[in-house]
C-alpha cells in the first residue's frame, strides 16, 4: 500500500512534535527537569512570602515565580520556536512518501530516505501521527493531508514495519 502525506511546520506541528518527544524518548530527562522547575517555583513562591516588607525583593521574587510557571506552561511551544528558529530554510514544508521497504522526505531543500527501524517511537495526537527519530529528531505527519488510505491505516502499516505501538498524546 502507498501513502503520500504533506505537512506544513509551523508552530502547531513543532509543539505537537516537542511535546511527543518530551513525552517519549525524552521522558526521564524530561520528568527531572520539570521537577527541578516546580522546586524553582515553589522557592520563589516562599520568597515572595517571607520577603512581604521589602517590596524590591518581592517583585524580584515573584518575577522568578511567574517566568518559572510560564516555562512549565508553554515548555513545548517554547521548544517549538527555538526549532523554528534554528531550522534550515526551505524545510516548512515537506512531503513524506511510504514505500515497503523505507519512507522518503521531500522538501525544498533536500530529499532523504529512511528506514524504518530508524524510527524509535510512533505517537499520535488528534490531528498527527509523528515520527521520533531521537531524542532531538521527529517527524510530523498531518493526518488531514495523508493521501492512499486513512489515517488507521497508515498508523497499522508503520506499526506493522516499525513493530512499535503508537502512544496516543491527546489534544
Amino acid at each position: 500500500m502507498f501513502f503520500q502525506c504533506q505537512t506544513v511546520y509551523d508552530q502547531r506541528a513543532l509543539t505537537a512534535m516537542a511535546r511527543s518527544i518530551r513525552k517519549t524518548v525524552r521522558r526521564k530527562h524530561s520528568r527531572r527537569v520539570r521537577i527541578f522547575a516546580w522546586i524553582v517555583l515553589a522557592a520563589a513562591v516562599l520568597g515572595v512570602c517571607l520577603t512581604w516588607d521589602s517590596p524590591a525583593d518581592m517583585v524580584l521574587n515573584g518575577l522568578v515565580a511567574v517566568f518559572m510557571a510560564l516555562i512549565i506552561w508553554k515548555e513545548d511551544a517554547i521548544n517549538a520556536f527555538w526549532a523554528r528558529r534554528s531550522a534550515l530554510p526551505g524545510i516548512e514544508a515537506c512531503v513524506t512518501s511510504f514505500f515497503p521497504e523505507y519512507y522518503q522526505t521531500e522538501s525544498d531543500a533536500a530529499v532523504s530516505q529512511w528506514n524504518y527501524d530508524r524510527i524509535q517511537a510512533l505517537a499520535e495526537t488528534g490531528r498527527y501521527v509523528l515520527l521520533i527519530l531521537g531524542k532531538n529528531h521527529a517527524q510530523v505527519l498531518d493526518k488531514e493531508q495523508i493521501q492512499g488510505g486513512a489515517p488507521e491505516a497508515l498508523i497499522q502499516f508503520l506499526e506493522e514495519k516499525t513493530g512499535l505501538t503508537v502512544q496516543a498524546m491527546g489534544r
